[in-house]
């Protein structure tokens, strides 16, 4: 049975979509908060490739537009998304992959990242996105990508128009 496989880039600052039939697709979207393209390296299974966004400030918004043009729930450890899908909680990203495993037409957010950054914690940020990448493979995701980079320099911080800010990743499942 063939399903349909939303495959998004970024245009004019906001998602936009094709579509692309895939065999056996979970249509399953996981979002890594907050990840510099250089930061993250290969994914098995996976094609990488990056697109320079508009602006580096995707965070709420990016998740409303991906919500609206796919209709799927979000799943997600960011409370203040909780106007996206209600029952939002402040979550790790274990819970969050707890509650999405076995779904399908999803979006899950894995947040962890974004905020090892935001304490200054190199290794446990490089730890996080590690785990996230993994959770997104437990997942069977369709597609892999971020809603935002961080700072060139500063990579606590992210949210003007540097280069670095505004790089997203995407990983494509192969």
């Amino acid at each position: 049975m063939k399903k349909i496989l939303f495959l998004f880039v970024l245009t004019i600052g906001f998602y936009s979509c094709e579509k692309y039939n895939v065999e056996d697709t979970t249509n399953v979207i996981v979002v890594i908060d907050g990840v510099r393209f250089d930061d993250i390296g290969e994914i098995e299974g996976y094609t990488k490739t990056s697109h320079m966004a508009d602006t580096g400030t995707y965070t709420t918004a990016g998740f409303q537009k991906l919500h609206n043009t796919y209709g799927y729930p979000l799943i997600t450890g960011k409370e203040k998304l909780s106007f996206i899908t209600e029952g939002q909680k402040n979550r790790n990203d274990r819970q969050v992959y707890r509650l999405a495993r076995g779904e399908s037409n999803v979006i899950v957010g894995l947040n962890d990242t974004d905020r090892r950054a935001h304490e200054g914690e190199w290794l446990k940020y490089l730890e996080t996105m590690n785990q996230a990448a993994e959770y997104a493979i437990l997942l069977n995701a369709d597609i892999i990508t971020t809603d935002h980079g961080r700072h060139c320099v500063d990579w606590t911080n992210h949210g003007d128009s540097c280069e670095c800010c505004r790089k997203l990743i995407f990983y494509i499942r192969k």
